[in-house]
């Protein structure tokens, strides 16, 4: 038995990855960032009543994403400009990754002279962004399973 406390290991297998094998794709060009981090958000509305019971009571509303990518400069290779509208793949592994349309927001160059020239930006998203995840089945089929920014599993 385990200590109070103790994660259950999930059976089947890990599922962890490892960073190295993530990616950036932008339009129809792979990028050698090193770094991308994705926060989605949903912007509930508050519908709270005289008939909610005395509980607050939510619905989700608006939908967007930040992303948030970074890595070393490309000096020639990497023409971004703020304002700019872009479609983004973002990957975990080959089997794994998310997609996003949205507009660059900011561009942050950086300079340090006992490091490298660095490149982050900042992208807004733009109308809707999912991510698909294909893992082993029964049978050894695969099994698709889409999500999409409505929050559940795509129709």
């Amino acid at each position: 038995m385990s200590a109070p406390g103790t994660p259950t290991p999930m059976l089947g297998g890990s599922g962890f990855l490892a960073g190295v094998n993530g990616y950036v794709k932008i339009g129809t060009v792979y990028y050698c960032f090193d770094k991308w981090k994705m926060s989605m958000k949903n912007t509930l509305v508050e519908v709270t009543s005289f008939c909610s019971g005395g509980y607050q009571v939510m619905l989700p509303g608006i939908f967007s994403a930040t992303i948030t990518i970074s890595g070393p400069y490309d000096s020639g290779n990497m023409p971004f400009t703020v304002g700019e509208a872009v479609a983004l793949v973002l990957g975990f592994s080959s089997s794994l990754s998310i997609t996003c349309n949205g507009f660059i927001e900011t561009l942050e160059p950086d300079v340090d002279v006992k490091g490298r020239c660095s490149l982050a930006m900042t992208v807004q998203s733009s109308g809707s962004f999912a991510g698909s995840v294909t893992r082993e089945g029964p049978l050894g089929r695969g099994v698709e399973l889409p999500v999409t920014s409505s929050g559940g599993k795509a129709a």
